[in-house]
């Protein structure tokens, strides 16, 4: 009897899954998300309330209460805000994750990143429209995800990718500015909070994180 050639279902068995979701951490805040923008959406939902007080603004010089810099980053206009939100948190968290250690300490760093970056956004956008002598409203988790992928250049490329990086957001943001001035865009987006994610975590990435551990990369 002639045995069978196997060897092209042991090289199947290894492949890694089309989409490799290794770090738990990212997943488990994106669902988290998800499920509190469930909540506040359901009809009558006395969480509304939350989010409405969450809520970061200015108006006529008078700022929203001081821990909206924080609670502005867990509540979103639609499902299609906190899904591109969460999708950039995925990608960019899982690079973040892996280069921040092991156990428990892996993703606390994950979370400080991310909450800093909330926070350091939610100041930026509040200095922005007292500057210019604006106002506005802001809500979403747009400045923490800005402030993982900072942390995604740190983890892949050190110092010169998270310049380039910066460059790259930077560009992406005034073209933004731009969609918005002429029309093209329908709605306002809180450049100043993505570009004060950046820097956070760019800031906190080079306290906490390795530069240039990890070679990312999501599937294959």
């Amino acid at each position: 009897m002639i045995a069978p050639d196997t060897s092209h279902l042991v090289n199947m068995s290894n492949r890694e899954p089309m989409f490799n979701v290794s770090e738990k951490a990212p997943l488990y805040l994106c669902g988290a998300l998800l499920l509190i923008h469930i909540v506040v959406s359901l009809p009558f939902s006395p969480a509304k309330l939350l989010s409405d007080y969450g809520t970061l603004f200015y108006l006529r010089g008078q700022f929203s209460e001081p821990y909206t810099v924080l609670s502005h980053g867990f509540f979103h206009v639609d499902y299609g805000h906190v899904i591109m939100n969460s999708f950039m948190i995925l990608i960019f968290g899982i690079a973040a994750c892996r280069g921040a250690g092991t156990g428990w300490r892996k993703n606390a760093r994950f979370i400080a990143v991310f909450l800093g970056s909330i926070i350091i956004g939610g100041l930026a956008q509040w200095i922005w429209w007292a500057v210019t002598n604006g106002s506005g409203a802001a809500v979403g988790a747009s400045g923490g995800a800005s402030g993982l992928f900072a942390a995604m250049a740190w983890v892949t490329g050190g110092k010169n990718r998270l310049v380039q990086f910066g460059l790259l957001w930077a560009i992406i943001q005034a073209a933004i500015v731009f969609s918005e001035t002429v029309g093209i865009a329908q709605f306002s987006t809180a450049v100043a909070a993505h570009m004060g994610g950046y820097f956070g975590g760019a800031l906190l990435s080079v306290m906490m994180l390795k530069p240039s551990s990890t070679s990312f990369m999501l599937g294959r």
